[in-house]
């Protein structure tokens, strides 16, 4: 393909050039002599225009090919994980097993990404849990809480909750910062007819959604104002 590109390429410019030289020389006697060599260019280059068309559509084929051999073998490698028995139906190991496919099989997948802490999945014993993981959890157990006392507004216990929390804790900053946008994901969120275990997940997703969008001057006042009130 390299070696197509660089000869087309070179022919390109030698077209140009006797193309060029023809506009700038039309009523030149030689006229005749540049014609007769622009057209030979012109075949050179339309030679070479041909051969890289077959590079691409080999390429292409090639590609295509690679690509089925390549989700044959993570199938088969997920496959034969699962039939294991002992990590189908763990979604983390499951999760870790595939990272790696189709570049590396899953064992060693799997292998490598236990060596690393993940920042989106609920913590091992000796990880740190992240500020969303906490956030998380302190919308579960707002859930949960909700769940027994049915009386009780959900945002009005996420907002007790906040208040209770340490003063100097990163999360309570954290989520007294971005109050408004914790209440616009609990009221995007519908509660009545989620399956009750997915509805933390849905409030955070809208959450970390909803303060990640751009702010104008107008939504950052509103924010602080809404910041003040807890």
């Amino acid at each position: 393909m390299y070696e197509a590109q660089a000869s087309l390429d070179a022919a390109t410019r030698r077209m140009r050039e006797s193309g060029g030289a023809i506009s700038q020389n039309f009523y030149s006697p030689n006229l005749k002599l540049l014609l007769k060599e622009h057209v030979r260019r012109l075949a050179t280059f339309r030679k070479f225009s041909r051969e890289m068309s077959r590079v691409n559509d080999e390429l292409k084929a090639w590609d295509g090919l690679i690509a089925d051999q390549e989700a044959y073998y993570a199938q088969k490698e997920l496959l034969d994980f699962i039939g294991y028995g002992k990590y189908a139906h763990t979604p983390r190991k499951l999760a870790e097993a595939m990272a790696g496919l189709p570049d590396i099989g899953c064992w060693h997948s799997l292998q490598q990404c236990e060596k690393t802490p993940s920042p989106l999945w609920q913590m091992k014993p000796d990880e740190i849990p992240t500020l969303s993981y906490r956030v998380f959890l302190i919308i579960q157990e707002c859930w949960i809480r909700k769940n027994r006392e049915n009386s009780r507004a959900l945002f009005n216990l996420l907002r007790e909750r906040i208040r209770s929390l340490p003063s100097t804790s990163d999360l309570r900053a954290e989520l007294r910062q971005q109050v408004r946008y914790l209440r616009q994901a609990v009221e995007e969120t519908d509660l009545a007819h989620s399956p009750s275990g997915e509805v933390p997940h849905l409030i955070l997703a809208a959450y970390l959604r909803n303060k990640g969008k751009p702010r104008s001057l107008e939504e950052s006042a509103l924010a602080e104002i809404e910041s003040a009130q807890i």
